[in-house]
């Protein structure tokens, strides 16, 4: 089902922005060009900028002449390629100057038509294939984008960084993971539309680092964000740019985030193994009502990969019998002499290559995988062991 604002884009004519100080062509341009777009006119760049700025969300293409008073065709490029509302309007250079043509491409023109315009069919045919590619380059962005904030979604992160690898190789990478704590109680007490804001916020603070560094950023999930960043020599410096710009630009009292950074990523892991490690050293942070920041280390490493190595050993342990019920001994102190009363069940696993592991290690590894009811089933961890004329029985 084709949707309204398709239906319009297809049928309604494009809106031109043609701005020359030289009235001739600019009435040149608009004979040549008027019965099959809506032409827009101003005579310098400063009104050109006004015009744009009003009008941006219908513009479908610029041509700009270079040389003109008050503002001219090079710093209204400039001002257009930096401001992110403006950068995806394709502009086209018109100038009789054959070497501006190069410096005008650099500032981020899309093409170039020279002076004079004494072939008319070439300019329409010049100025429908830019609308086109822009038009096409929009759609491809509404699909990469994920639509609140407009950072990549996480396929194309993955895809890009995966891209990012292959053609830069000598670059030294950190990766990022980045969450906003207890985000949901957020939308509990003031509503989605402020937790939408304090989203966008957060990923303004991300395009903000990305502008001086080289790097890649999505959002995955409702509060959590991944960034792929140059190394940073000193990591905590983006961690705290970003607390201080969510602090400055939002109004809502105790809002603070968790940042884990997986420095020097290795390349030979995949992206999502790069995420997972910068998602542990997230987790190590406490969740607290103050921001907090960890980076990846050897120690988190290796505890990543004894715990892994204990959950693969599992099965053989529950055949091997390595599991041992111990008993602590609980005393009835009412009387003059203390009487042994009952017995706590305790589970200890005697791990053949490790020796005793304390059930705080193991333990919150089997809630994870769904394994701990079923040991406390099979080893009877809810019964309860108490003395009865002198005896000691299972209740």
């Amino acid at each position: 089902m084709v949707t309204v604002s398709r239906i319009e884009k297809e049928t309604r004519k494009r809106k031109i922005l043609i701005v020359d100080d030289e009235k001739i062509n600019s009435m040149l341009l608009g004979k040549i060009l008027g019965d099959e777009y809506e032409i827009s006119f101003a005579e310098n760049g400063k009104k050109a900028l006004d015009v744009i700025t009003a009008e941006y969300k219908t513009l479908s293409i610029i041509l700009l002449d270079l040389l003109m008073p008050e503002m001219n065709g090079y710093e209204l490029l400039e001002i257009l390629v930096n401001d992110k509302r403006f950068k995806n309007i394709p502009v086209i250079v018109m100038t009789s100057e054959k070497t501006a043509e190069i410096k005008s491409l650099q500032l981020g023109a899309l093409d170039f038509i020279p002076k004079p315009y004494d072939m008319p069919e070439v300019i329409k045919a010049r100025i429908k294939r830019s609308i086109k590619l822009a038009e096409e380059n929009s759609l491809l962005t509404d699909v990469e984008n994920e639509s609140l904030t407009r950072l990549y979604n996480k396929e194309f992160f993955v895809r890009y960084v995966n891209d990012l690898d292959m053609f830069h190789p000598e670059l030294v990478m950190d990766t990022a993971f980045i969450n906003i704590n207890r985000f949901h109680l957020v939308n509990e007490l003031y509503g989605h539309k402020t937790g939408n804001v304090l989203l966008q916020t957060t990923a303004d603070a991300i395009r903000l680092i990305l502008q001086k560094n080289i790097g890649l950023a999505c959002r995955c999930d409702a509060d959590t964000f991944y960034l792929y960043i140059a190394h940073q020599n000193d990591p905590q410096e983006l961690f705290e740019f970003i607390c201080s710009y969510i602090s400055k630009e939002c109004s809502l009292p105790d809002i603070s985030i968790r940042v884990g950074i997986y420095q020097n990523s290795d390349k030979g892991l995949t992206v999502a193994q790069r995420i997972d490690r910068a998602s542990v050293a997230c987790n190590k942070c406490r969740i607290t009502y103050s921001s907090s920041f960890a980076c990846y280390d050897n120690d988190l490493h290796e505890k990543e990969l004894f715990g892994e190595k204990l959950i693969r050993d599992t099965d053989k342990a529950l055949a091997e019998k390595q599991f041992k019920v111990f008993f602590q001994p609980k005393y009835n102190i009412e009387g003059d002499k203390p009487v042994l009363s009952s017995a706590e069940a305790l589970i200890r696993w005697v791990h053949p290559e490790h020796g005793m592991i304390s059930p705080g290690i193991f333990i919150p590894l089997f809630e994870k995988m769904v394994l701990f009811r079923s040991l406390t089933i099979m080893y009877g961890m809810k019964q309860r062991l108490v003395s009865k004329n002198g005896e000691m029985n299972w209740e």
